[in-house]
Protein backbone atom coordinates (compact mmCIF):
# COMPACT_ATOMS: atom_id res chain seq x y z
CA UNK A 1 0.00 0.00 0.00
CA UNK A 2 1.27 3.23 -1.20
CA UNK A 3 0.29 6.58 0.65
CA UNK A 4 1.12 10.23 0.09
CA UNK A 5 1.75 12.28 2.52
CA UNK A 6 1.47 16.20 3.23
CA UNK A 7 2.74 17.94 6.66
CA UNK A 8 1.57 22.05 5.98
CA UNK A 9 3.12 24.08 8.52
CA UNK A 10 3.68 27.52 8.83
CA UNK A 11 7.02 27.67 7.29
CA UNK A 12 6.99 24.54 4.97
CA UNK A 13 5.26 21.87 2.81
CA UNK A 14 6.46 18.51 3.05
CA UNK A 15 5.49 16.33 0.62
CA UNK A 16 6.55 12.22 1.06
CA UNK A 17 5.21 8.62 -0.66
CA UNK A 18 5.50 6.08 1.68
CA UNK A 19 4.78 2.07 0.86
CA UNK A 20 3.38 0.48 4.30
CA UNK A 21 3.29 -2.96 3.33
CA UNK A 22 2.19 -6.01 5.95
CA UNK A 23 2.27 -3.20 8.70
CA UNK A 24 5.83 -3.29 9.13
CA UNK A 25 8.28 -0.36 9.26
CA UNK A 26 7.29 2.50 6.52
CA UNK A 27 10.06 3.09 3.84
CA UNK A 28 10.12 6.35 2.16
CA UNK A 29 9.91 6.11 -1.64
CA UNK A 30 9.61 10.19 -2.25
CA UNK A 31 9.63 13.40 -0.55
CA UNK A 32 10.38 17.06 -1.10
CA UNK A 33 9.61 20.19 1.10
CA UNK A 34 9.22 23.61 -0.05
CA UNK A 35 9.50 26.87 1.99
CA UNK A 36 5.94 28.02 0.97
CA UNK A 37 5.67 30.38 3.96
CA UNK A 38 1.81 29.98 4.20
CA UNK A 39 2.24 31.96 7.87
CA UNK A 40 3.50 34.79 5.92
CA UNK A 41 1.30 37.91 7.22
CA UNK A 42 -1.10 35.60 9.05
CA UNK A 43 -0.29 36.62 12.37
CA UNK A 44 -0.37 39.92 11.35
CA UNK A 45 -3.04 40.29 8.82
CA UNK A 46 -5.45 37.07 10.28
CA UNK A 47 -5.46 35.84 6.55
CA UNK A 48 -2.76 33.82 4.41
CA UNK A 49 -2.01 35.53 1.36
CA UNK A 50 -3.70 35.35 -2.35
CA UNK A 51 -0.35 34.85 -3.70
CA UNK A 52 0.59 32.01 -1.32
CA UNK A 53 -2.80 30.68 -1.38
CA UNK A 54 -2.34 30.75 -5.15
CA UNK A 55 1.31 28.37 -4.93
CA UNK A 56 -0.50 26.57 -2.35
CA UNK A 57 -2.82 24.83 -4.83
CA UNK A 58 -0.84 25.12 -7.74
CA UNK A 59 2.02 22.97 -5.18
CA UNK A 60 -1.05 20.26 -3.97
CA UNK A 61 -2.07 19.49 -7.41
CA UNK A 62 1.53 19.04 -8.27
CA UNK A 63 1.53 16.25 -5.69
CA UNK A 64 -1.98 14.75 -6.73
CA UNK A 65 -0.27 13.79 -9.85
CA UNK A 66 3.11 12.78 -8.37
CA UNK A 67 1.85 10.38 -6.19
CA UNK A 68 -0.83 8.76 -8.39
CA UNK A 69 2.62 8.70 -10.62
CA UNK A 70 4.03 6.49 -7.80
CA UNK A 71 1.47 4.47 -7.29
CA UNK A 72 -0.05 5.94 -4.11
CA UNK A 73 -4.05 5.29 -3.48
CA UNK A 74 -4.69 7.72 -0.86
CA UNK A 75 -3.54 10.52 1.15
CA UNK A 76 -3.43 11.46 4.49
CA UNK A 77 -2.44 15.82 4.60
CA UNK A 78 -2.95 17.90 8.03
CA UNK A 79 -2.12 21.87 8.23
CA UNK A 80 -1.23 23.57 11.59
CA UNK A 81 -0.82 26.63 13.26
CA UNK A 82 -1.17 29.05 9.89
CA UNK A 83 -4.28 27.50 8.74
CA UNK A 84 -5.92 27.01 12.82
CA UNK A 85 -5.09 31.42 12.64
CA UNK A 86 -5.78 32.59 9.65
CA UNK A 87 -9.67 33.61 8.73
CA UNK A 88 -9.50 31.93 5.66
CA UNK A 89 -8.14 29.09 6.11
CA UNK A 90 -10.64 26.95 6.49
CA UNK A 91 -11.78 28.25 2.92
CA UNK A 92 -8.33 27.58 1.42
CA UNK A 93 -8.53 23.90 2.29
CA UNK A 94 -11.80 23.49 0.49
CA UNK A 95 -10.76 24.88 -2.27
CA UNK A 96 -7.31 22.76 -2.38
CA UNK A 97 -9.42 19.50 -2.36
CA UNK A 98 -11.87 20.95 -4.40
CA UNK A 99 -8.93 21.86 -7.03
CA UNK A 100 -6.70 18.73 -6.60
CA UNK A 101 -8.73 16.02 -4.75
CA UNK A 102 -6.83 15.94 -1.79
CA UNK A 103 -8.58 16.30 1.65
CA UNK A 104 -6.62 18.75 3.96
CA UNK A 105 -7.47 18.31 7.79
CA UNK A 106 -6.52 21.43 9.82
CA UNK A 107 -5.58 19.90 13.20
CA UNK A 108 -5.88 21.49 16.50
CA UNK A 109 -2.78 22.02 18.57
CA UNK A 110 -3.44 19.14 20.86
CA UNK A 111 -3.55 16.59 18.35
CA UNK A 112 -0.50 17.95 16.77
CA UNK A 113 0.98 17.93 19.80
CA UNK A 114 0.42 14.32 20.39
CA UNK A 115 1.44 13.39 16.36
CA UNK A 116 4.83 14.57 16.64
CA UNK A 117 5.25 12.77 20.18
CA UNK A 118 4.29 9.80 18.56
CA UNK A 119 6.84 9.85 15.68
CA UNK A 120 9.65 10.79 18.11
CA UNK A 121 8.88 8.11 21.21
CA UNK A 122 8.36 5.35 18.15
CA UNK A 123 11.59 5.85 16.41
CA UNK A 124 13.74 7.71 18.58
CA UNK A 125 15.94 5.39 21.09
CA UNK A 126 16.53 8.58 23.43
CA UNK A 127 13.08 9.41 24.24
CA UNK A 128 12.44 5.85 25.82
CA UNK A 129 13.58 7.10 28.96
CA UNK A 130 12.29 10.45 31.25
CA UNK A 131 12.30 13.26 28.80
CA UNK A 132 10.96 16.89 27.69
CA UNK A 133 9.92 16.77 23.95
CA UNK A 134 9.97 20.32 22.21
CA UNK A 135 9.08 20.93 18.95
CA UNK A 136 9.21 24.81 17.43
CA UNK A 137 7.38 25.72 14.43
CA UNK A 138 6.91 28.36 12.83
CA UNK A 139 3.29 28.95 14.44
CA UNK A 140 3.03 27.36 17.28
CA UNK A 141 5.20 25.13 19.78
CA UNK A 142 3.97 21.63 21.23
CA UNK A 143 5.90 20.52 24.53
CA UNK A 144 5.16 17.03 25.53
CA UNK A 145 6.49 15.48 29.16
CA UNK A 146 7.45 11.79 28.67
CA UNK A 147 8.84 8.78 30.87
CA UNK A 148 8.93 4.96 29.27
CA UNK A 149 7.97 5.90 26.30
CA UNK A 150 4.47 7.24 27.15
CA UNK A 151 3.14 10.65 26.92
CA UNK A 152 2.40 11.97 30.12
CA UNK A 153 1.72 15.73 29.76
CA UNK A 154 1.41 17.22 26.37
CA UNK A 155 0.06 21.08 25.28
CA UNK A 156 0.54 23.54 22.51
CA UNK A 157 1.51 26.85 22.63
CA UNK A 158 0.89 30.07 20.51
CA UNK A 159 4.43 30.76 20.03
CA UNK A 160 6.38 29.74 17.12
CA UNK A 161 9.77 31.32 15.03
CA UNK A 162 7.72 32.94 12.25
CA UNK A 163 4.88 34.47 14.63
CA UNK A 164 7.51 35.77 16.71
CA UNK A 165 9.39 37.74 14.31
CA UNK A 166 5.77 39.41 12.67
CA UNK A 167 4.91 40.24 16.06
CA UNK A 168 7.87 41.68 17.89
CA UNK A 169 10.73 41.61 15.42
CA UNK A 170 9.60 43.15 12.18
CA UNK A 171 11.88 44.07 9.55
CA UNK A 172 11.47 48.16 10.92
CA UNK A 173 12.07 47.52 14.47
CA UNK A 174 15.30 45.49 13.95
CA UNK A 175 17.32 48.63 12.77
CA UNK A 176 18.30 50.09 15.88
CA UNK A 177 19.59 47.77 18.70
CA UNK A 178 17.53 49.68 21.38
CA UNK A 179 14.18 48.97 19.57
CA UNK A 180 14.94 45.37 18.85
CA UNK A 181 15.67 44.84 22.63
CA UNK A 182 12.75 46.43 23.81
CA UNK A 183 11.14 43.94 21.41
CA UNK A 184 13.02 41.22 22.69
CA UNK A 185 11.86 42.05 26.35
CA UNK A 186 8.18 41.52 25.49
CA UNK A 187 8.58 38.78 23.52
CA UNK A 188 10.09 37.03 26.92
CA UNK A 189 7.55 38.16 28.83
CA UNK A 190 4.89 37.07 26.30
CA UNK A 191 6.36 33.48 26.40
CA UNK A 192 6.33 33.33 30.10
CA UNK A 193 2.83 34.00 30.11
CA UNK A 194 1.87 31.30 28.06
CA UNK A 195 3.92 29.28 29.87
CA UNK A 196 1.76 29.90 33.07
CA UNK A 197 -1.64 30.19 31.19
CA UNK A 198 -0.93 26.66 29.90
CA UNK A 199 0.06 25.24 33.23
CA UNK A 200 3.48 24.23 32.29
CA UNK A 201 5.41 22.08 34.80
CA UNK A 202 7.66 24.07 37.51
CA UNK A 203 11.61 23.20 37.04
CA UNK A 204 11.42 20.88 39.45
CA UNK A 205 9.42 18.45 37.58
CA UNK A 206 11.32 18.94 34.43
CA UNK A 207 14.17 17.16 33.12
CA UNK A 208 17.89 18.69 32.51
CA UNK A 209 18.06 17.42 28.86
CA UNK A 210 15.27 17.99 26.29
CA UNK A 211 14.94 16.47 22.67
CA UNK A 212 14.07 19.34 20.19
CA UNK A 213 12.74 18.52 16.84
CA UNK A 214 11.99 21.05 14.08
CA UNK A 215 13.75 22.88 11.70
CA UNK A 216 14.23 25.75 13.68
CA UNK A 217 15.94 24.01 16.58
CA UNK A 218 17.88 22.19 14.31
CA UNK A 219 19.47 24.90 12.40
CA UNK A 220 20.38 26.93 15.71
CA UNK A 221 21.98 23.46 16.45
CA UNK A 222 23.96 23.77 13.58
CA UNK A 223 24.62 27.11 14.36
CA UNK A 224 26.14 26.66 17.71
CA UNK A 225 28.11 23.65 16.26
CA UNK A 226 29.81 25.57 13.43
CA UNK A 227 31.12 27.87 16.25
CA UNK A 228 32.18 25.22 18.06
CA UNK A 229 30.42 26.44 21.06
CA UNK A 230 30.14 23.29 23.29
CA UNK A 231 28.42 21.68 20.87
CA UNK A 232 28.51 17.86 20.11
CA UNK A 233 27.59 15.77 16.99
CA UNK A 234 26.00 12.32 17.62
CA UNK A 235 26.29 10.23 14.91
CA UNK A 236 23.97 7.19 15.47
CA UNK A 237 23.23 4.45 12.59
CA UNK A 238 21.86 5.40 9.21
CA UNK A 239 17.81 4.64 9.60
CA UNK A 240 15.26 4.71 7.42
CA UNK A 241 17.33 6.76 4.73
CA UNK A 242 18.75 9.44 7.72
CA UNK A 243 22.02 10.30 7.49
CA UNK A 244 21.28 13.49 9.23
CA UNK A 245 23.41 14.35 12.47
CA UNK A 246 22.06 14.83 15.53
CA UNK A 247 23.51 17.66 17.59
CA UNK A 248 23.52 18.73 21.42
CA UNK A 249 24.05 22.01 22.86
CA UNK A 250 23.43 23.73 26.43
CA UNK A 251 21.67 26.93 27.40
CA UNK A 252 24.92 28.60 27.53
CA UNK A 253 26.12 27.73 24.39
CA UNK A 254 22.26 28.89 22.60
CA UNK A 255 22.72 32.14 25.10
CA UNK A 256 25.95 32.58 23.55
CA UNK A 257 24.93 32.46 20.20
CA UNK A 258 21.56 34.97 20.35
CA UNK A 259 24.35 37.47 21.62
CA UNK A 260 26.36 37.22 18.30
CA UNK A 261 23.07 37.42 16.54
CA UNK A 262 21.64 40.15 18.57
CA UNK A 263 23.47 43.07 16.66
CA UNK A 264 23.98 42.17 13.61
CA UNK A 265 22.38 43.29 10.42
CA UNK A 266 20.88 40.64 7.98
CA UNK A 267 23.32 40.67 5.91
CA UNK A 268 26.34 40.38 8.88
CA UNK A 269 24.03 37.02 9.54
CA UNK A 270 24.07 35.23 6.13
CA UNK A 271 27.82 35.43 6.78
CA UNK A 272 27.81 33.19 10.15
CA UNK A 273 28.97 29.69 9.47
CA UNK A 274 26.28 27.54 8.79
CA UNK A 275 23.76 29.69 8.58
CA UNK A 276 20.84 28.61 6.35
CA UNK A 277 19.68 32.20 4.29
CA UNK A 278 16.00 30.86 4.43
CA UNK A 279 15.48 31.36 8.16
CA UNK A 280 17.51 34.71 8.30
CA UNK A 281 14.30 36.54 8.93
CA UNK A 282 13.27 34.16 11.61
CA UNK A 283 16.48 32.62 13.51
CA UNK A 284 16.60 35.18 16.27
CA UNK A 285 12.96 34.72 17.07
CA UNK A 286 13.69 31.29 17.56
CA UNK A 287 16.49 30.95 18.80
CA UNK A 288 15.05 33.64 21.60
CA UNK A 289 11.87 31.65 22.53
CA UNK A 290 14.14 28.24 22.74
CA UNK A 291 16.01 29.67 25.02
CA UNK A 292 13.21 31.14 26.88
CA UNK A 293 11.58 27.54 27.47
CA UNK A 294 14.73 25.82 28.38
CA UNK A 295 15.12 28.74 31.27
CA UNK A 296 11.63 28.30 32.30
CA UNK A 297 11.63 24.49 31.81
CA UNK A 298 14.72 24.33 33.70
CA UNK A 299 16.69 22.45 30.82
CA UNK A 300 20.39 22.77 30.31
CA UNK A 301 20.71 20.72 27.15
CA UNK A 302 18.77 19.78 23.91
CA UNK A 303 19.48 16.86 22.04
CA UNK A 304 18.10 17.52 18.22
CA UNK A 305 16.01 15.02 16.90
CA UNK A 306 15.38 14.08 12.78
CA UNK A 307 12.07 13.05 13.80
CA UNK A 308 8.93 14.75 13.91
CA UNK A 309 5.02 15.33 12.84
CA UNK A 310 5.31 12.94 9.51
CA UNK A 311 6.65 10.40 11.30
CA UNK A 312 3.79 10.62 13.66
CA UNK A 313 1.57 10.68 10.66
CA UNK A 314 2.97 7.25 9.45
CA UNK A 315 2.88 5.72 12.60
CA UNK A 316 -0.74 6.62 13.18
CA UNK A 317 -1.75 5.25 10.03
CA UNK A 318 0.37 2.15 10.42
CA UNK A 319 -1.31 1.52 14.02
CA UNK A 320 -4.98 2.08 12.39
CA UNK A 321 -3.96 -0.86 9.57
CA UNK A 322 -2.68 -3.27 12.15
CA UNK A 323 -6.12 -2.63 13.94
CA UNK A 324 -8.49 -3.36 11.13
CA UNK A 325 -6.52 -6.30 10.04
CA UNK A 326 -7.38 -7.35 13.68
CA UNK A 327 -11.07 -6.92 13.23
Amino acid sequence: MKIGIIDLGTNSVRFAVYNLSNGKAAHCIFKKKLMVRPGQGVFSDGRIRPKTAARLIREFKWFSKRAKSLGATSFSAVATSAFRDAKNGKALAREIFKQSGIRLTIISGRQEARLIALGILTHDRAAQSKCVLIDIGGGSTEISWCSRGRVRKGMSLPLGALRMQQIYLPQERQSHIESKMASISQMRKAIALELRRHHAPRRQLTTEIAIGSSGTIRAVGRLIDRRHARAVQLFSKKTAGRAKPRLMFTKTSLNQLINTMLPLTRTELARLPGMERKRLDIILGGAILLHELMDRLGILKIKTSNYSLRDGLIEDLRLKINRRKRL
